[in-house]
This record gives structure tokens, sequence and C-alpha cells, in this order.
């Protein structure tokens, strides 16, 4: 795995990634993982805004805080999901 960082033309590249990352403290509506529902990327996300009613056990990692360690814990929940697993989400 490698982190790609900020893309600034996402919106054409996200089907060419296997999970996308929002690491943010503040949002409303994250249109971002809509988008990443339909370019069929496992989100991972902070619980702000209304990521909460997006993101539930069979559609995507909620990281529990804002600290590195949840991030960190978040993002190896991820890597040690198998190929169906990843498949289901």
């Amino acid at each position: 795995m490698s982190l790609k960082g900020v893309d600034a033309d996402i919106s054409n590249n996200l089907n060419n990634y296997d999970a996308l990352m929002l690491g943010s403290t503040h949002e409303a509506f994250p249109n971002v993982i809509i988008e990443a529902f339909n370019a069929g990327v496992i989100p991972i996300s902070t619980n702000v805004g209304d990521v909460e009613w997006l993101i539930n056990k069979e559609r995507g990692i909620l990281i529990e805080g804002f600290t590195s360690n949840e991030i960190a814990k978040s993002m190896t929940k991820f890597l040690e999901l198998d190929v169906e697993s990843r498949k289901k989400y």
C-alpha cells in the first residue's frame, strides 16, 4: 500500500484507488464518500457531518477519533481485509 496524498483530479482518478481516506475535522455532507461508493472504492473517514449516516459496517470504515493512532488503526483494518471482504464493502 502507498498513500497518494492529495489528488487534484480525484473525480477522474478515483477508480484507480483501493480506498479513499477523508480525514476531515469538519464536514457537512461529504460528496466524496458518495463518489467513492460509485467508483467501488472503500471510504475510510472520520466521523464528521453526515459521514456516520453514509458509512456503516457494510459501507466503509469509520475512524473512531482524530488522532494519528486512530487513523492508523482504521488503515490497518482496511489492510487486513481479504479480497472477499473488500468486495462486500
